[in-house]
């Protein structure tokens, strides 16, 4: 063999070495990146079964924020932090975050939750309990609806926001139906409980807010201020920048409004809420969207739409509304010549569904209903309005 061939063949084993190491080291970095990948996903998958158990504890029990610490699980562990306003000061009054860490080998991997406790106010519209009163073609209603019931359609009524009920399906009358679900509907899911008492707006109202003790009437001014008037003669003017927008009215006595709100108020009562006339925003949000003024009415018997003149020639309503163990309706609803439309701005939450008005052969009476929901409500509430026990996810970040 010459020079030349030799040198040949020790150039080819060299480039052969070269390259079978070459394969090897590439092997092995695949290799390695393959697992790498595999301890990232498996500590993933740690971070979120551990953010899933949390969210699962918070919803069962709203107040826990023990969270876990190095929980085994496949092989890694995880561990959870659950916090509110109380310990992280980012965080909103009914914000609750979940942050999980999942650890396998040399991996960390982090899943946050984010989670809130929402005001009944979020629904435009909310019943306990519907009785045999009908949606019919005519009636509007836009935002979101949910119902522990079964509603009952009649025709072509239309509902621009996801709907959510209770029951199996939603019952007819005479067979004639053809509701307009324009955001999707939804059958059978959980039940939504109502509170069962006003102590969260009556200590507000205590606090800085305004109470009262009789039968009061009060009547809002654009300027910003409320005149009231009680029973027993008492009368007088409160600033709304002054107090806290807490109004409480305490024991078996109503409370009596109308008139232009200019602020943020919820105003609460023990017996029945009458509205006399109409309760509108002085600066309407649909029109002024910057408007930051914001009405609540909460009462734990009806909330009513008096049978006035004012009231006889449409009634305009701005405001989220809630009658913990009544009706939203109408007074004298089936009885003299229609009224027209009632507007509302805002939502109704009430125990049962209560009627505001009749149709059929025998003509029609009370009203015809226009419902628009107050989309800021979607983020915000008016002050102290009544909280969900149970919160709902709002926010994954993987």
């Amino acid at each position: 063999m010459g020079p030349a061939t030799i040198f040949l063949v020790m150039g080819f084993i060299l480039s052969l070495g070269t390259t079978l190491l070459s394969a090897n080291r590439a092997r092995s970095d695949a290799h390695h990146t393959l697992y790498s990948a595999y301890e990232t996903r498996v500590a993933r998958d740690c971070a979120r079964s551990g953010a899933q158990m949390a969210i699962r504890e918070v919803l069962v029990n709203s107040s826990w924020r023990e969270g876990f610490d190095q929980k085994a699980l496949g092989g890694g562990h995880f561990d959870v932090t659950v916090e509110d306003a109380g310990t992280n000061g980012e965080l909103g009054i009914n914000d609750i975050l979940i942050t999980a860490q999942g650890t396998y080998a040399d991996q960390v991997q982090e899943v946050r939750a984010s989670l809130v406790r929402r005001a009944y106010s979020h629904y435009a519209y909310f019943t306990d309990y519907e009785p045999q009163i009908w949606f019919i073609t005519g009636d509007t209603i836009r935002g979101p609806v949910h119902t522990n019931g079964q509603f009952h359609i009649y025709d072509r009524p239309v509902f621009t926001g996801h709907v959510t009920s209770v029951a199996d399906d939603y019952a007819t009358y005479r067979g004639i139906h053809d509701p307009d679900f324009q955001d999707g509907a939804e059958f059978g899911v959980a039940a939504i409980d109502l509170p069962t008492d006003l102590e969260h707006l009556e200590s507000t109202a205590q606090n800085g807010g305004r109470m009262f003790y009789e039968d009061t009437w009060l009547t809002f001014e654009s300027d910003g201020t409320v005149e009231y008037q009680t029973r027993s003669g008492t009368s007088g003017t409160i600033d709304l920048d002054h107090i806290n927008g807490a109004i409480y009215v305490s024991g078996d006595h109503d409370l009596f409004v109308q008139g232009t709100l200019n602020g943020q108020v919820t105003m609460g009562s023990e017996g029945k809420i009458r509205i006399q006339g109409d309760l509108v925003y002085n600066e309407d949000p649909r029109i002024v969207p910057e408007s930051d003024d914001y009405a609540g009415l909460v009462a734990l018997d009806d909330i009513v739409v008096q049978d006035t003149p004012a009231n006889r020639n449409n009634c305009h309503i701005h405001a989220s509304m809630m009658a913990i163990d009544g009706s939203f309706q109408v007074h004298r609803y089936n009885r003299g010549a229609p009224r027209g439309t009632l507007h509302i701005l805002g939502g109704v939450i009430q125990k049962r569904r209560g009627p505001v008005g009749t149709f059929g052969g025998s003509g029609s009476t009370g009203y015809i209903k226009n419902y628009a929901y107050d989309e800021r409500l979607l983020s915000t509430a008016p002050p102290a309005f009544p909280i969900m026990e149970r919160p709902v996810l709002v926010a994954w970040a993987d």
